[in-house]
């Protein structure tokens, strides 16, 4: 989740969002070649598609958990800028009519670019997507955490969000993480690697509005559990949000409608 530098401005953002404030976006595309073209009104168009999905099952959410996003963009540029867009990196910001502050919305790989009726439609992958490299150390002894993170990073090229440190944190005192020996030997990929971590620390893993690799856990008791059937698109990571009431609708079309005694549950 992004972080704000107040509560007064986190406030001010969450207000803006529930009074249904138009919300603009911005960005950037970083060519293989190193050059930038700037994204704005003039060349972005249509609505940004984005999502986060469990690589396991997308109708699960659950801990050791996977969540690889996606972003497609259709922009006005030259076709000739197609085979240089490849392999480059999208980076979109967002920011609402009276909150002015240009918020991160995420950074993707970009591995399509298509040419269709004067548009090029562009498909990236978060930096998880990354994680499909093999780990070129075949060390054999003794392995601690922050060697895989620092391993890891330099196969794949992603960032990590937290410090060794940070994640010490997730799992209390009652496990050292920092000089415990991890394992032996690093595990094939780097995927298995932080999906290993993530299983261990209780976490799920998604890439932050900065593009960083984040392990989060939830810190208190569900108190309701929601089949996954009924389950469809509550952005977890990236709203603070509460349920007032929960309404279901039958196969006769009746519906019941359930509300909180102080207004939520």
């Amino acid at each position: 989740m992004y972080k704000f530098e107040s509560s007064e401005a986190e406030k001010a953002f969450f207000d803006s969002i529930e009074n249904g404030d138009i919300q603009h976006i911005k960005g950037s595309i970083e060519r293989i070649d190193g050059i930038i073209i700037p994204l704005d009104d003039s060349n972005l168009i249509n609505d940004v598609r984005y999502d986060s999905q469990s690589t396991s099952d997308a109708n699960i959410f659950n801990f050791g958990e996977m969540y690889v996003g996606s972003a497609e963009v259709d922009v006005i540029l030259p076709v000739e800028n197609i085979n240089l867009i490849k392999g480059g990196k999208l980076e979109l910001y967002f920011r609402t009519e009276s909150f002015l502050k240009w918020i991160p919305l995420g950074v993707w790989d970009i591995v399509s670019a298509e040419y269709k009726t004067n548009k090029i439609t562009i498909k990236g992958y978060d930096c998880l997507n990354r994680l499909n490299t093999a780990i070129t150390d075949n060390v054999i002894g003794a392995i601690f955490m922050k060697s895989v993170l620092k391993q890891v990073t330099k196969d794949s090229g992603v960032e990590f969000a937290q410090t060794i440190e940070e994640l010490q944190t997730l799992v209390g005192e009652s496990v050292d993480i920092i000089g415990g020996t991890w394992g032996m030997h690093f595990l094939p990929t780097c995927w298995d690697e932080v999906k290993t971590i993530a299983q261990f620390l209780g976490c799920f893993v998604f890439a932050n509005r900065e593009g960083k690799i984040e392990f989060r856990k939830f810190n208190s008791t569900p108190v309701a559990d929601i089949s996954a059937e009924k389950r469809f698109s509550a952005k977890i990571n990236d709203y603070q949000y509460s349920v007032k009431g929960i309404s279901y609708t039958d196969d006769f079309g009746q519906t019941i409608t359930y509300a909180g005694s102080n207004g939520s549950c």
